[in-house]
């Protein structure tokens, strides 16, 4: 075998290794997740309404979970059925307060707060929850010592 093709079998066999390797950790991270969304005595708020969780092995490093919040989507088109649903949850003055007329419509300047002051909780829920998006998963580690 030459060196170029000695360079490529070594590339390879790296390469499968890795991909194998980065598919036990995604099942770790997902058992990871799921024992977080359980834990939740030991989940930590966060701004906007997301989550933060961690545990420590033996050595003393860190796993942590974030579930962000919901986040406010920058518009919703002027017709279509997520514009029918909040129009059917709003009475029509209400609508005109929380929405300005764009191409789309633009949510007005700090939504959630005016939601919340304008409608009862559960509408304010209803309707938060209809103009958000899922908050993003992530799970990160934080190391005591270099690996060897």
């Amino acid at each position: 075998m030459t060196a170029i093709q000695t360079l490529v079998s070594t590339a390879i066999n790296l390469d499968r290794k890795i991909a194998a390797l980065e598919e036990e950790l995604k099942s770790v991270k997902e058992r990871l997740v799921a024992h977080a969304k359980l834990d939740e005595e030991n989940q930590t708020e966060t701004d906007k309404g997301g989550w933060s969780w961690s545990a420590q092995d033996p050595e003393g490093n860190l796993a942590r979970v974030t579930v962000a919040g919901r986040s406010i989507k920058e518009g919703i088109d002027l017709e279509g059925e997520l514009t029918t649903k909040v129009r059917a949850l709003l009475p029509k003055d209400v609508f005109a307060r929380l929405f300005v007329t764009a191409t789309y419509y633009k949510l007005v300047d700090d939504f959630r707060t005016r939601a919340s002051e304008i409608l009862a909780k559960p509408y304010a829920t209803k309707l938060l929850k209809l103009v958000t998006s899922k908050g993003k998963t992530s799970v990160s580690f934080e190391t005591k010592k270099e690996a060897a």
